[in-house]
């Protein structure tokens, strides 16, 4: 039997429709162990209630004056539904919003004719729905708690950084962090745009604030089954490492902010994959050999604190093994050559707008 949903522009009509995820107070959360971490997929109603940005954000032009005009973002002009078209276009935030407005704003287009992103030519045409992401790093998650956009006293679980100022040790080392893991990000889009279904890399928990429009979405895990629902501005979706998720937008513009946390659940797999990007470069992040001794240094740090034992001995000689010891020569140098500050937003690529 084919399957219709409402609102999508594209269709799932094989995939067959899956249980609802189940809507909760931060005060439930709080009694079901099931749900700890993001465990489960669950949508917090009340997560939202004193973030500015559900009224601010209704202007991009606010967003666009908040993160800077010149902020370089991943774009997607021909969507990313479509595994096979993953590469962004390097574009400044304030042409990126440009054309993302000019889908749906007649005035846009008027004083915007033509699009600097020319459809794809080939057997089979981009999906129709525009998305840009941008990374918000330390100093713009900043601003955006300053100006209470985000709100600073959020729920603790949404606060899950603490340990970075632990053991990464510089200021320079949490920025390359954040850009190379996309570990925060500022997501907008347009209605039909979306992400193809793919599961976390890093094994982590993930939390999406959903700000404006509405976002449809399909989470499975293969020992669990599936989910799938509706999100509203003003909740929050929380979901733990091993669920396959898709996405796409309903409404023009449709906005999220989303953040990764390492929990008591996921600790091990977080630090598991993450010596797995130093020893190999897995994941192609391409960290500075600086970063990777710092990350030693966290793994152990993790153990003591998600062990509830702060005086437990534990250092990456023992319980885990440095990646130096563990890397090629190869990779080392290429490690030690690569500088924190050594990104791919940093110019070296070509920048749209």
């Amino acid at each position: 039997r084919r399957v219709h949903r409402e609102g999508l522009i594209h269709q799932y009509p094989l995939v067959a429709r899956a249980r609802g995820i189940p809507r909760m107070t931060w005060k439930t959360f709080e009694t079901l162990p099931q749900f700890s971490g993001f465990s489960m997929p669950v949508i917090i109603t009340d997560g939202m209630e004193s973030w500015q940005a559900l009224h601010t954000w209704k202007k991009l032009s606010h967003i666009v004056r908040t993160l800077g005009s010149d902020t370089v973002t991943d774009f997607y002009p021909h969507n990313l539904l479509d595994q096979r078209r993953q590469a962004p276009y390097l574009t400044r935030l304030g042409t990126a919003v440009l054309e993302i407005r000019r889908v749906y704003s007649k005035k846009v287009r008027e004083a915007l004719p033509s699009s600097r992103f020319q459809p794809l030519q080939g057997d089979v045409p981009a999906a129709r729905g525009r998305y840009l992401h941008v990374q918000a790093g330390p100093r713009v998650w900043t601003e955006m708690e300053r100006i209470s956009d985000l709100s600073p006293t959020r729920h603790i679980l949404l606060q899950g950084d603490d340990w970075m100022q632990m053991c990464l040790q510089s200021e320079e080392l949490i920025e390359e962090f954040h850009l190379k893991t996309h570990w925060k990000v500022v997501l907008i889009g347009t209605k039909g745009a979306g992400m193809f279904n793919h599961t976390d890399s890093l094994r982590t928990s993930s939390w999406h604030a959903h700000v404006r429009g509405r976002k449809w979405w399909h989470i499975c895990s293969p020992e669990q089954g599936c989910y799938e629902d509706y999100v509203e501005p003003g909740e929050i979706l929380g979901y733990s490492s091993g669920w396959w998720h898709t996405t796409q937008n309903l409404k023009n513009p449709t906005i999220t902010v989303t953040g990764t946390i390492v929990t008591r659940e996921n600790y091990k797999q977080v630090a598991m994959m993450l010596q797995e990007e130093c020893v190999q470069d897995r994941f192609g992040f391409k960290f500075s050999a600086q970063l990777c001794d710092a990350l030693d240094s966290c793994y152990g740090a993790w153990e003591r604190v998600f062990s509830g034992d702060e005086t437990k001995e534990t250092s990456p000689s023992t319980t885990w093994r440095g990646w130096r010891a563990r890397t090629s020569a190869e990779n080392l140098k290429a490690k030690e050559s690569w500088l924190p500050t050594d990104n791919m937003y940093d110019g070296r690529n070509f920048i749209t707008g």
